[in-house]
This record gives structure tokens, C-alpha cells and sequence, in this order.
């Protein structure tokens, strides 16, 4: 979960992207995937403090979904190959049938 601000007199919205407790403020960030990440345990106490530090905002969890992304990671595309049989028998299935192509030509 993410805390997410509006201030009381500008309806500016934004996230926390740090709490300062020592010196008493917050850092904030538009984007909340920079927003940091609390546990349901943690927020409600991290709320607290920021209503005494900056009492001119209103503050509000927010549940936060990382950004899904297209492509897959490298090892989704990696292929454990151990030796040259291995890779004749890839070979022949896979690149010789035009499923992969070689993209120097």
C-alpha cells in the first residue's frame, strides 16, 4: 500500500515518497510507482504522524499495483543448453524451421 496527500487548500494531490521523523516531514512524489511501499501494519501509523507533521494535508491509503510490463524477463526466453547435441537438437527444431530467426541477415 501507498499513502497518497491532497493538501486541504489547493486540492494538489501527490504520494509519500519518504517520511522524516526525526526532522518532521515528508518527502513527495507525483508518481507513484516512486511512492514508497507500506505494509497495512506500518500505514495507519505512518498516517498518524504525517496528520502532526503537515496537518494541511489529508492523507489516505491507497492499494498500489506495480506497472505491468509487455515483454518477458530473459530467463522466460533463456534456453539451458548443456551441450553441442543440445544445441543440434534446439537447432534443428526451432531455427532451422524459421520459428527463430537469425537477425543478422
Amino acid at each position: 500500500m501507498i499513502i497518497q496527500w491532497t493538501n486541504k487548500h489547493s486540492g494538489e494531490q501527490g504520494f509519500v515518497k519518504c517520511l522524516n521523523k526525526k526532522d518532521g516531514y515528508f518527502e513527495n512524489t507525483f508518481n507513484e510507482n516512486e511512492a514508497k511501499k507500506y505494509s497495512e501494519r506500518s500505514i495507519n501509523k505512518t498516517i498518524g504522524l504525517l496528520n502532526v507533521f503537515c496537518p494541511d494535508n489529508i492523507y489516505q491509503a491507497v492499494d498500489y499495483a506495480p506497472p505491468k510490463t509487455e515483454n518477458k524477463s530473459c530467463e522466460e526466453n533463456t534456453v539451458s543448453i548443456s551441450s553441442i547435441k543440445d544445441f543440434e537438437a534446439y537447432k534443428t527444431k526451432y531455427i532451422n524451421k524459421g520459428v527463430i530467426h537469425n537477425e543478422k541477415e
